[in-house]
């Protein structure tokens, strides 16, 4: 029998499955999305603006938008990245592009998103800065058994890409993204894939996110424990102390048998 701890205190006894999140999680979101939306909007302007004012001007509302504070570079608390499903993001580009003069339509955009998509897949990794201590825990889950999964809002694909990027694939034997699911994070609808697929019960699950979403999930899908880790975009105060355990790294977290 294989137990999950923080530090001392064993957490979720006789854990069989953890799943977690990836953005903000496993990798760096701030690295990790604040180039990919910018290659996203960059796209966007030169396709429909010439002129180098309303350039420079619609792009910093387009990353203002999908989640990018203009100041600090750094994604929002609040998203719409790593919070609200690919749709959204697609939507609220087109709405900045409609505002502007342009008369597009949200498919015009998700080909965009395509795009970009496609430029990144075979180039991935310089987007990629794996958070400390996943590498030696997922590992340490691998040798004693422990399954893992991914659940994410991004395209299954592209997170499989990460995966692959970091040599961390093998390691993992599901990985949902919000493009699998009618209702994406915080609704249980990808852990119920998991579930059927897996057939692990419930009490023997741990979810790890860096977002009050992924706490949500866990808590609908009334799973075993829940775990918020603090290396992307939620604080201490946006998690609730009673609905989670709290964490500053992965290199508190331990698989013992």
């Amino acid at each position: 029998m294989t137990d999950l701890f923080i530090n001392d205190e064993c957490v979720l006894e006789d854990v069989r499955l953890i799943l977690l999140d990836k953005d903000g999680t496993i990798i760096d979101i701030h690295h990790y999305w604040g180039s990919m939306l910018k290659e996203r909007a960059q796209l966007i302007v030169n396709r429909w603006f010439s002129d180098s004012d309303s350039q420079r001007k619609i792009f910093n509302e387009l990353i203002d938008v999908m989640g990018i504070e203009i100041e600090s570079g750094r994604m929002k608390p609040e998203g719409p990245v790593g919070v609200k499903p690919r749709p959204f993001i697609v939507k609220v580009a087109t709405e900045v592009v409609c505002k502007n003069g342009v008369t597009t339509e949200i498919e015009d955009i998700e080909k965009i998103f395509k795009e970009v998509d496609l430029q990144t897949a075979n180039y991935i990794l310089p987007f990629l800065k794996v958070l400390p201590g996943i590498n030696s825990f997922i590992k340490e889950c691998h040798e004693q058994g422990v399954q893992l999964g991914v659940v994410t809002t991004d395209i299954t694909e592209r997170g499989r890409k990460a995966l692959q990027a970091l040599e961390m694939e093998n390691y993992f034997q599901y990985i949902i993204g919000g493009d699998q699911v009618i209702n994406p994070k915080p609704a249980s609808d990808s852990v119920d894939i998991i579930l059927e697929q897996s057939g692990i019960e419930r009490d023997k699950i741990a979810v790890i996110g860096d977002h009050a979403v992924d706490m949500e999930m866990g808590i609908t899908s009334k799973i075993g424990c829940n775990i918020g880790v603090l290396t992307g975009l939620g604080t201490r105060e946006s998690f609730s102390p009673n609905t989670c355990h709290l964490i500053d790294s992965f290199k508190q977290l331990s698989t013992r048998t």
